[in-house]
């Protein structure tokens, strides 16, 4: 147990220098649409303090990543990769509390969960949800109720799934008699009730104002294995065949023992419920789902735990068969749960594609450096894609500056304003079709641009009005 002691801190170091390497070497964003509308939320906040009560940003985030917000993009980034230690070392921590053999594999695995590590690098808040289920799950297993249980209830700050979460452990608490402590998982709620009233004058905003509370999507839906599919994307194959082993070993466990000690299980319920409950929301169409793999880092912590009970279970099985080929697969399988992110799969992790700035973002700066020599004192700012706030340094909740790009909005042009129109933000988010400014009087084609970013075109126009 003292290597595996010692295993955990080079862990920690290594990937310390990893996540410095990458913030210092590359700009990238993570994604062009929610990372960094977090980051601007989170960065703005302190200016307009209401945005620490939008449910959209993500109140806990908001207010926890806003002060390395201030530093720019690089802060959140910062901001992220601390999270992300931090999830590195309580999941070595709750794998030892669950009696796993190896829980500095289950720290490796985090680490080299490609999809994770790329994120991590983001303003997306799927990373403080991981460290934040982590930590409340740490104190439920050392049997430190309350503290767990206060931390659980603000989960659904973090993330709105967070209340998935909260039903799993109403359950837990039912099943092992615990029946008292169900209130402090209310405590999250009411301060923030509390707190935001000053707002929204109405304590039930935590409820009310929750933006995914709707039995429709925007984006449709789609089939009911897709996560199944899109799995393989986050975690790639190695890990992702040790989370199959993992689950029907640790089923096979609990029919064994007749589910004695439920707390055993209680990761497995955390991550099978999570799993289901986007499954079913972009099938149905629910709930403004948008089908997309990166929610699932939410619970990557979740499973690399779950996977390291299937190298356990595998490993152990050979080497009851034979000492030595036991120890040659468990190796084989740790080198090739390093290797794999380094490869050219298409789960792995491109450097440039993925931590760097997309051509979409090229081409987005010379638009900011474009529209930035075109404006005039007084003149507004009009647009959809959130990368322009970043460039062009604009507060987006300042509308004495900018404004979003919306049908309203396009025919208030002023004389001097500067239109940026985009064809996913503007039309998809905004409903604001390149038909509409085309026969707007108000305005004047400045210049378009195009490029390729991900198999799609995308076109942006710079316009001025007249």
């Amino acid at each position: 147990m003292q290597k595996q002691k010692y295993f955990i801190y080079l862990l920690l170091l290594i990937y310390s220098a990893l996540a410095a390497y990458t913030i210092y070497h590359f700009d990238g964003t993570g994604d062009n649409g929610d990372s960094i509308l977090h980051y601007l939320h989170a960065r703005y906040a302190p200016q307009h303090p209401e945005v620490y009560f939008y449910h959209w940003s993500k109140p806990l985030f908001v207010l926890l990543a806003s002060p390395l917000a201030q530093f720019g993009f690089v802060g959140i980034k910062l901001f992220n990769a601390l999270l992300a230690l931090g999830s590195i070392f309580l999941t070595f921590q709750i794998s030892k509390m669950l009696n796993q053999k190896s829980p500095g594999v289950a720290s490796l695995m985090l680490i080299c969960t490609p999809l994770y590590y790329i994120l991590t690098f983001s303003g997306l808040t799927e990373i403080l949800f991981g460290f934040w289920l982590c930590l409340g799950l740490y104190f439920y297993l050392k049997e430190k109720r309350i503290t767990a249980l206060i931390l659980f209830s603000f989960l659904p700050y973090t993330r709105s799934e967070g209340l998935i979460i909260l039903v799993v452990v109403v359950l837990f608490l039912l099943i092992e008699k615990h029946n008292r402590l169900l209130p402090y998982l209310m405590v999250g709620s009411v301060i923030y009730s509390i707190a935001g009233y000053f707002v929204y004058h109405d304590f039930l905003w935590v409820f009310t104002e929750i933006p995914y509370s709707k039995l429709s999507s925007q984006y449709g839906n789609g089939k009911l294995t897709h996560f199944v599919d899109q799995l393989f994307y986050v975690v790639g194959p190695i890990i992702y065949l040790l989370l199959i082993t993992g689950i029907i070993s640790i089923i096979r466990n609990a029919i064994k023992s007749k589910f004695k000690n439920p707390s055993q299980y209680i990761v497995l319920a955390f991550f099978v419920t999570y799993f289901v409950a986007h499954s079913m929301f972009w099938w149905l169409g629910i709930f403004n789902s948008m089908g997309m793999k990166r929610v699932m880092i939410a619970v990557a912590p979740m499973v690399a735990i779950l996977s390291t009970a299937g190298y356990d279970w595998m490993t152990n099985w050979m080497k009851e068969k034979n000492r030595i080929a036991g120890t040659v697969i468990s190796v084989m399988l740790i080198l090739a749960i390093i290797i794999f992110p380094f490869t050219h799969n298409k789960a792995a992790i491109h450097l440039y594609r993925d931590l760097g700035k997309t051509n979409e973002q090229k081409m987005a700066q010379g638009i900011a450096d474009k529209a930035s020599s075109l404006h005039q004192p007084n003149s507004l700012y009009l647009l959809s894609n959130p990368i322009f706030y970043e460039y062009l340094n604009l507060d987006p909740f300042n509308n004495q500056t900018c404004k979003g790009l919306s049908t309203e909005n396009l025919n208030k042009v002023r004389k001097g304003d500067i239109v940026i129109w985009d064809n996913w933000f503007s039309v998809i988010e905004n409903n604001v079709l390149i038909e509409m400014l085309d026969s707007n009087s108000r305005i004047n084609l400045i210049e378009k641009y195009e490029c390729e970013q991900d198999g799609r075109m995308v076109e942006m126009r710079v316009y001025e009005g007249k």
